[in-house]
């Protein structure tokens, strides 16, 4: 029980003449705690259906009636929506226009950047050929660039809009650019969580896949851009209830280089709202 609210429309000593100029109408209101930002917030309605198991969340107005005579007690009852409104108060960061050696300098302030973790699928102790450390040659020394995934800076995101990204490719030989370049993939993954009496059943499931721009720059060292969308605005939005329920979304960045033997990943937790 979320609210228990008793409302009097009329005292109990007045009689049926008094009473009746209140009419069959009874107006009245409440309001749903946990609404503001001090309470403990209640789960938006809806149903979160996984593979092993099931929740529902769904929220009913109940009105007893009780008066004098055979029937003394009578109940009505509908069930009513409810999506709590979040706000992430979004400002797109700058993005100057492909082409325009004039244009000004990307601010990093805008962004929250993460390296992408190096997994080997091939078995050496020693980076492979052809990927080179951005100082230089000369030291003859062959470690990695790290790629790089940016993403605008505070990871709170309104649902259905078009959120840019960047990202920053090792510095690798031109014959192995675009190898690197056709292995990569950006994705929004839900991940929803539902304990049960046996434990937390969690599954993950792609919401949408990002979108790289075409890219004319040739040289060895590149940023690539893309956007991805943030899934339907009002559908999609992060939201849990206490350790019993949670619909939480991540940015999973890949880079998988089949000629070289390398895979890297990422994983970003974010947050969706249901308004900017």
């Amino acid at each position: 029980m979320i609210v228990n609210k008793t409302i009097g429309l009329w005292p109990s000593e007045a009689s049926s003449s008094t009473s009746s100029a209140q009419g069959d109408s009874f107006p009245f209101s409440f309001v749903l705690e946990g609404d503001d930002e001090a309470a403990r917030p209640i789960p938006a309605s809806g149903s979160t259906q996984l593979t092993r198991a099931q929740a529902s969340v769904a929220y009913v107005v109940r009105v007893h009636m009780y008066r004098r005579g055979i029937h003394l007690h009578e109940t009505l009852q509908t069930e009513i929506l409810y999506i709590p409104r979040t706000i992430s108060r979004y400002y797109p960061p700058f993005m100057p226009e492909l082409g325009n050696e004039k244009r000004p300098q990307i601010s990093e302030s805008e962004w929250h950047s993460d390296d992408l973790l190096l997994e080997r699928s091939r078995a050496s102790s020693e980076p492979s050929a052809g990927y080179k450390s951005e100082a230089g040659s000369s030291s003859g020394s062959t470690v990695e660039k790290i790629p790089r995934l940016w993403v605008p800076r505070d990871l709170r995101y309104p649902s259905g809009k078009c959120i840019p990204f960047m990202l920053s490719l090792p510095t690798a030989r031109a014959d192995l650019a675009s190898d690197i370049e056709s292995g990569i993939e950006v994705q929004l993954v839900r991940v929803s969580t539902i304990q049960t009496r046996a434990g937390a059943v969690q599954q993950a499931s792609t919401v949408c896949r990002g979108r790289i721009q075409p890219n004319r720059d040739q040289r060895r060292t590149r940023t690539l851009r893309g956007t991805i969308d943030t899934g339907s605005a009002g559908k999609d939005f992060s939201w849990n209830f206490e350790s019993l329920i949670s619909n939480a979304y991540e940015v999973r960045a890949t880079i998988n280089s089949s000629t070289a033997g390398l895979v890297w990943r990422l994983i970003k937790g974010v947050e969706l709202t249901t308004h900017e």
